[in-house]
Parts: structure tokens; C-alpha cells; sequence
């Protein structure tokens, strides 16, 4: 039951204000429902400090890594693989959303 509940707070209280926490930023919730691989894109690039180019819509970084990456930016465990797994596949759109309000509050 314990890695039920620590699955549960983490899909709430993880950076960027949480997994569903979409609406708190419209835009970005915009951006991402009606284009989320641009999104995602985006989010690569300014991980790798790079402007948006062509090249990262064409060539699609994985969101399970740009998730690895949030997570040891935001100082929390990186060991969390089964449920940045399941949110970056089941999740894609909502993910990419909350590492984008990740990257934009610094």
C-alpha cells in the first residue's frame, strides 16, 4: 500500500505544480493539448540550452529522459522510473505540460 500512496503524492506534488495541474498556466495547457510534440521539443532545447529549431520537432527526444532530467533539477529522487515510465506514455500530453511549467518558473 505504501508505494501506492508515495506514487499518488508523487503524481500531485512533484515540480511544476503536479501532473494535472494543467489549467494553472493556460497557455502552456494550450500550447501542449493542441501540439504537444512542439511542447516537447521546446522543453529539449531548453534543456540542452538551444533555440527551437526544426530539428528537435523532427527528431523527438524522449519524455521519459527530458522527465529525468526535471527531477534532478528540481533536486527530487531520479530513481523514480516506474512512474515516469507510465507518465510519459500514458500521460504524454499532461507530462510534457508539467516539465514545460517546470522549465518556465526556473
Amino acid at each position: 500500500m505504501l508505494p501506492t500512496k508515495l506514487f499518488i503524492f508523487y503524481l500531485i506534488m512533484s515540480y511544476g505544480g503536479g501532473l494535472f495541474h494543467c489549467f494553472s498556466d493556460c497557455s502552456v495547457c494550450i500550447y501542449g493539448f493542441f501540439c504537444s510534440c512542439c511542447l516537447n521539443a521546446q522543453n529539449h532545447a531548453i534543456i540542452r540550452n538551444e533555440n527551437c529549431s526544426i530539428c528537435h520537432v523532427i527528431n523527438p527526444t524522449s519524455e521519459y529522459w527530458i522527465r529525468k532530467h526535471m527531477h534532478s533539477k528540481a533536486g527530487e529522487a531520479v530513481d523514480q522510473d516506474c512512474g515516469d515510465c507510465i507518465q510519459a506514455n500514458f500521460c504524454f500530453g499532461c507530462a510534457v505540460c508539467q516539465d514545460a511549467r517546470g522549465l518556465k518558473s526556473g
